[in-house]
């Protein structure tokens, strides 16, 4: 025999929110799959509890299934019901997710190896107040959400049914306030969203804010994703290692050199260097972008001009 809604979650058709509620949590927890349960007993209650705890749908619901029945006949659930899910399908596709909105902030190798929290002011499409209060049904179409025309075709006269124009199929009237109304219900939103960059999060990092993007009219806010974006720099960076190219001096290369350099987190250190050259770097083990990695110094020695005397001079020592 097939169960109504109601027996599938076992409550009573006078059963409130909250004993249904109790009675779904109870059904999924022993009927759960991942808990050793029987995945079509889950899905059923899926649909019954998806259902009986939308006050909207429910009142389809009950008022399919309190209708006259025709005598002699099964009782067909899926039959019986099927306008009902087309009407929960219905709903799943028109409140779709906004598309995501992307954003790219720049930020400086400083405020990475500081490891800083970053704020961004962002202003978002949001469906205003007004909307959600109660309006009274659409005069257009007594609240049906749709209108039925008549129109010959071939000859016979049939009838048409599309969704209300004025109501966009809410079967609800709609009035704008004068904040909303040059956008037809939609306002202005300003947020300050946070997060926080470090040596993880270089260039091209995405950090996922779900459902701080804009919003329509008949979907729910979708995303806002920020794209991190990497200021140029003095620096190169390999893995975790900082490589800095520094301009010598043919005397710094063949006599040696002390220096105090700045790390971009703002650390300051000294190195000393006895001679050098192309291809001998100086490294500074756990200075790099994080403590794994080494601030590396390589030499680009430029040679000066000199006069006859100066070669001779450079000769006669070397």
């Amino acid at each position: 025999m097939n169960q109504n809604l109601y027996e599938i979650l076992g409550v009573e058709t006078t059963a409130t929110k909250i004993e249904i509620k109790s009675a779904y949590r109870k059904a999924a927890l022993e009927h759960h799959p991942d808990k050793g349960g029987n995945e079509e007993e889950f899905r059923r209650k899926n649909e019954a509890y998806e259902v009986l705890s939308d006050d909207e749908k429910r009142k389809v619901y009950d008022t399919e299934l309190n209708r006259p029945k025709p005598v002699n006949r099964g009782l067909n659930m899926f039959g019986m019901f099927g306008n009902l899910f087309k009407f929960v399908q219905k709903a799943h596709k028109e409140f779709q997710k906004e598309r995501p909105v992307s954003y790219e902030k720049f930020v400086s190798l400083e405020q990475i190896c500081r490891r800083e929290t970053v704020s961004l002011r962002i202003t978002r499409d949001r469906l205003c107040g007004c909307q959600i209060r109660d309006n009274g049904p659409c005069d257009e179409c007594s609240g049906k959400g749709y209108t039925v025309s008549t129109k010959t075709i071939n000859g016979n006269l049939s009838s048409i049914r599309m969704n209300c124009t004025p109501c966009r199929g809410t079967g609800k009237k709609i009035m704008y306030c004068n904040r909303c109304r040059e956008k037809s219900g939609i306002v202005d939103s300003p947020k300050t969203i946070q997060f926080d960059i470090s040596p993880d999060t270089l260039d091209g990092y995405r950090f996922l804010f779900p459902g701080e993007g804009n919003q329509g009219r008949n979907t729910l806010p979708g995303d806002f994703i920020v794209v991190i974006r990497l200021q140029p720099h003095t620096y190169r960076i390999d893995s975790q290692n900082l490589v800095y190219i520094r301009e010598t001096t043919l005397k710094e290369a063949l006599c040696g050199y002390t220096e105090y350099l700045h790390h971009p987190d703002g650390r300051r250190f000294r190195i000393s260097v006895e001679s050098t050259s192309p291809d001998k770097p100086c490294v500074v083990k756990g200075y790099g972008l994080t403590t794994d990695g080494d601030f590396i110094v390589r030499h680009s020695v430029s040679f000066p001009n000199l006069s006859e005397e100066q070669k001779e001079q450079i000769a006669r020592i070397l």
